[in-house]
């Protein structure tokens, strides 16, 4: 059996800009940028050139000009009315940040919209809070627990339980 041989690789040059024509001004226009997901999370920050953001955003890439560097936790974009803006996140204002029940008795967690409720402590987990409303959270086993509420797209918070029979 005999094999043919590879044909050699075929280079095409890529013809570049003529010297002599100008590049267009939106290729250095440099601006900030703001990329997110289809809650609103910021998923990158960076800066180029203006032509290029406009090519994304025709691309399809959810990306806006705007600063977003460092703003990651407290920033959203807020697309609800179609005109995507970079957003600070809202806080939840009637949520106590210490709470003390006994054991087998559930804390009530007032006012939440959906969201995810983790947990350490004696146990740790997490469970889903998903209507708006009062959230309940108890443990049979005493001892102080750290609960991070995650609200989107409001900021995330943190209240401490102590479960004890005093």
């Amino acid at each position: 059996m005999t094999t043919e041989p590879e044909a050699p690789a075929v280079i095409v040059p890529v013809p570049g800009p003529d010297p002599g024509i100008a590049l267009p001004a939106e290729l250095f226009d440099m601006r900030k940028f703001v990329r997110y997901d289809e809650n609103g999370r910021i998923t990158g920050t960076g800066q180029q050139g203006v032509a290029f953001i406009r090519g994304e955003k025709i691309q399809g890439t959810r990306i806006i000009e705007g600063d977003g560097v460092g703003k990651e936790d407290t920033h959203y974009v807020d697309d609800a009315d179609g005109a995507p803006t970079l957003t600070e996140r809202p806080t939840l204002t009637e949520v106590p940040t210490t709470l003390k029940v006994k054991p087998g008795v559930e804390a009530v967690i007032p006012g939440l919209p959906p969201c995810k409720l983790s947990f350490t402590g004696p146990l740790k987990g997490e469970q889903h809070h998903g209507a708006l409303g009062d959230a309940l959270i108890g443990f049979r086993v005493p001892g102080t627990y750290r609960i991070t509420v995650e609200p989107w797209p409001y900021r995330s918070i943190s209240i401490e339980l102590k479960v004890s029979l005093l």
